[in-house]
C-alpha cells in the first residue's frame, strides 16, 4: 500500500484531487493490485475481475477468507464503510443468501465459523488526518472489517468486527533513525597508565 502512495502522485501529479479524486483511489488499487502480483504472499493471493471498477480481492483459499480491498469515505458514508452495491455478488459479499451475514463468534478462544463457508471482510485504506483535521495524502489507514448485511447509502452499515492494521514504526518502515537530542559519544574513552580502557 505505502509503495501505491508514493507511486500515484508521480503518476497523477498534474491532476487536481479536488475534481478527480476518484483517479487517485483508482490508481492506488490498481498500483496495490500488481504489487501483490510480483510479491510472494504466502497464504495469500489476489482475486477479483478488475474490470468491475478495478475490483481487488486479496483471499486465503484454503481457509475461506476474501478481503475486498475499498477506500472508506467518512462524509459519505456513515462509519467509513461504504454499502454494498445493488449487484447481487456484491450484496452477498456483505451478507448471506438471507441479507445478514452470519456474526462471528467470540464466546470461545478461536472465533467459530461454519465449515465451508467463506468468510467475507472489507479491507478499506483511506487518507490520515493530521490533528487538525487535515487529510495527509502521503499517509494512510488501513483496516479490516466483516460486515453483517448490505447496509443502505447513507446510514451506517452493520458489522460487528473491525480492526486497524498498523506497521510498526522502525527504521526499517521509515529508512531513517529519529536519534535523540543527546550528543552522547558513544565511542569516548581512556587509556590509563597500565595499559586498561576507562570507558567514560
Amino acid at each position: 500500500m505505502a509503495e501505491a502512495f508514493v507511486k500515484v502522485s508521480t503518476r497523477l501529479g498534474g491532476i487536481g484531487r479536488a475534481d478527480h479524486g476518484y483517479l487517485y483511489s483508482l490508481t492506488i488499487k490498481a498500483d496495490l493490485r500488481d504489487y501483490c502480483a510480483r510479491q510472494d504472499l504466502g497464504l495469500w493471493s489476489i482475486d477479483g475481475n478488475t474490470r468491475l471498477h478495478g475490483q481487488t480481492h486479496l483471499v486465503i483459499p484454503e481457509h475461506g477468507v476474501r478481503m475486498k480491498v475499498m477506500k472508506e469515505n467518512r462524509r459519505v458514508h456513515p462509519g467509513g464503510v461504504p454499502p454494498a452495491n445493488r449487484t447481487r455478488p456484491d450484496r452477498l459479499l456483505y451478507s448471506d443468501a438471507r441479507s445478514v451475514q452470519e456474526a462471528l463468534s467470540f464466546e470461545v478462544e478461536q472465533p467459530v465459523w461454519p465449515e465451508g463457508k467463506p468468510i467475507d471482510m472489507l479491507l478499506l485504506w483511506d487518507y490520515r488526518k493530521d490533528g487538525n483535521g487535515r487529510v495527509l495524502h502521503d499517509a494512510f489507514t488501513l483496516r479490516a472489517v466483516h460486515t453483517t448485511a448490505p447496509g443502505a447509502f447513507g446510514q451506517v452499515v452493520p458489522t460487528d468486527l473491525s480492526f486497524e492494521i498498523t506497521s510498526p514504526t522502525t527504521v526499517f518502515t521509515h529508512r531513517r533513525f529519529a536519534g535523540e537530542d543527546d550528543n552522547d559519544d558513544l565511542y569516548s574513552y581512556q587509556i590509563d597508565a597500565t595499559g586498561e580502557i576507562d570507558a567514560n
